[in-house]
């Protein structure tokens, strides 16, 4: 009978720039995670001079593109990119509601949404949040 081989778990650090669905970029520090016993990616998004740190849980299939970088390179693109710990989701609530959760969350403060119903790009008024 032979000995079970056994493996040491990896402790190395990896670092990526990341494309979510085509649409999303992150960049910061991955790791593997299991919540509620699926698999899922961490990424954890380093905090920049203007906003704070933080996590975010990925299924596999939600990433169209995984580049590994260097950390140094992987902070550069993170503060470029200027992710809110909420996502891009801000713009669905209220300004007051904005306004507690900027504060809360230790974001900038949120300006009043400028829409233009004339025109039919709400891609383009969402993104001024």
């Amino acid at each position: 009978m032979q000995p079970e081989a056994t493996t040491a778990p990896e402790t190395t650090e990896n670092w990526a720039i990341l494309e979510i669905m085509g649409h999303e970029r992150l960049a910061g520090r991955i790791s593997d995670a299991t919540v509620a016993g699926v698999p899922m990616l961490r990424v954890e998004v380093p905090a920049t001079d203007k906003l704070p740190g933080f996590a975010r849980l990925l299924s596999g299939a939600s990433i169209f593109s995984l580049t590994p970088v260097p950390e140094a390179a992987a902070r550069v693109v993170a503060a470029r990119l200027a992710k809110n710990p909420i996502g891009d989701q801000l713009w669905a609530y209220s300004l007051d509601d904005r306004q507690r959760l900027s504060q809360t969350l230790g974001l900038p403060a949120p300006q009043p949404a400028r829409f233009d119903d004339e025109d039919e790009d709400d891609e383009t008024d969402r993104d001024q949040f």
